[in-house]
Order: structure tokens, then sequence, then C-alpha cells
């Protein structure tokens, strides 16, 4: 990465080149955030599923009716 004299002197501005770069980077990283993110929120609500599925929940055959209700 080439980094060339700031715009501005006094404020530091960066110039052009390292500005894309940084905003190219931070865009990277931003997906990667929200990538992993999605993963967490997907593997939670699998375990959730698997547990509610393996809970021993009893399957009733169609027409009859549960006595608690």
């Amino acid at each position: 990465m080439q980094v060339g004299k700031p715009c501005h002197l006094t404020l530091a501005v960066p110039d052009e080149t390292t500005s894309s770069n940084a905003t190219s980077y931070a865009t990277k990283v931003f997906q990667r955030l929200l990538a992993n993110w999605a993963q967490d929120l997907l593997l939670l609500r699998k375990k959730q599923e698997l547990r509610s599925v393996t809970s021993g929940a009893s399957i009733r055959e169609p027409g009859t009716l549960d006595k608690a209700a």
C-alpha cells in the first residue's frame, strides 16, 4: 500500500489512494462480521430446532384428541 502526502498538512486528511484502500478494507471487514453474525444465528436456530425435535415430543395419530386439552 503506497502512502502519499496528505491532502491537507494541518488536518492530515489522507490522500485518495489511502482513503480508497481504507474504504475497501472497512467494507471487507464489515461483510465478514455480518457473515459471522448470520452464521452464529443459523447455528443457534439449528440447535434450538434439534433440541425441540429431540425433547421427547410424542407423535399422535391423526384424529386423536389430547386429554390435557
